[in-house]
């Protein structure tokens, strides 16, 4: 079975993500799986596995907008920013009314300066920060810039909050959620945290583990994503010929330069071979207008 592609995994919460990696190697027997972006164990959802020659496309998967549905409960503060953590305060939230969150909503889009949570993996001299978290010792919690595209409350009674979410590569949802708390001035804490979209992936495209470990050996030859298509909603340009021949030894060709210095794109370009396999990703360049950021034995 060609076992370069993804798969596309609905996440169970108590799992962590290199959980769910490790049980695909399994299933797949094979070792060379990563993933396209953590989901923490607390969260479910969409959970992009990344098989064989897809981990070479790692960072362009991670690069892409994340949509989630995100429970939030108010009136409280917890050392982890979710539900599971150590309360540190609690406050009455009887008065707050979903006008008052939609009034501050629009404070809390496009980019915003907030701190990460201090049980993640953030390097601080050194150390991660649910390393000096676990040991009670004090640090400096960074800030990181995060870019939020839209906020829509889909629904709030009694302090709890369900919203959707999209933004982008970077950001800590526990933050924004914090944030959310302090704006309001109540506080407020992670519940339920589920992925629902990254890039043009879709949660309803994704099985869960169980599925996929009693699938048949053609089963799970269906379910993979091959890989022309991880980054699909890139635009492409089939090659044939000589023009195949040079791309594969690292050169761009006139005729291929010509048309794809043209092309409107934001991310990158996938050359694909003239049986439709990935064979290359042009990506822009300042120097040279276009470059290739890859090439694959196609």
């Amino acid at each position: 079975m060609n076992q370069n592609g993804v798969y596309l995994i609905d996440k169970p919460s108590g799992l962590t993500s290199h959980d769910v990696v490790d049980e695909l190697r399994r299933i797949l027997k094979n070792r060379a799986i990563g993933h396209g972006g953590t989901l923490d164990p607390l969260a479910t959802g969409l959970l992009i596995c990344l098989v064989g020659d897809a981990t070479k496309l790692s960072q362009y998967v991670m690069a892409e907008e994340k949509t989630y549905v995100v429970g939030i409960k108010l009136g409280i503060r917890t050392d982890s920013g979710d539900i599971t953590g150590q309360v540190l305060e609690e406050k009455d939230v009887s008065q707050i009314t979903e006008g008052q969150i939609q009034e501050v909503l629009p404070s809390l889009q496009g980019e915003l300066n907030l701190k990460v949570p201090k049980y993640s993996a953030v390097k601080v001299k050194g150390k991660k920060l649910y390393e000096y978290a676990r040991k009670n010792e004090d640090v400096e919690i960074p800030t990181k810039k995060m870019s939020i595209r839209s906020i829509k409350v889909l629904g709030y009674e009694n302090g709890q909050v369900n919203l959707e979410m999209d933004c982008e590569k970077g950001t800590y949802v526990r933050s924004w959620v914090e944030e959310l708390g302090d704006r309001l001035g109540c506080g407020a804490t992670v519940e339920t945290l589920r992925r629902t979209r990254s890039g043009s992936f879709e949660i309803n495209q994704a099985r869960p583990l169980d599925v996929l470990a009693t699938e048949t050996f053609e089963g799970l030859a269906g379910r993979l994503v091959p890989l022309s298509d991880v980054l699909g909603h890139w635009p492409a340009l089939k090659i044939t010929g000589r023009d195949h021949s040079l791309m594969v030894h690292g050169q761009i060709p006139r005729g291929v330069y010509t048309q794809i210095i043209h092309f409107a794109f934001e991310s990158g370009v996938r050359i694909l071979n003239e049986d439709g396999g990935l064979l290359a990703l042009i990506v822009r360049d300042e120097q040279k207008g276009i470059k290739i950021a890859r090439v694959f034995s196609s």
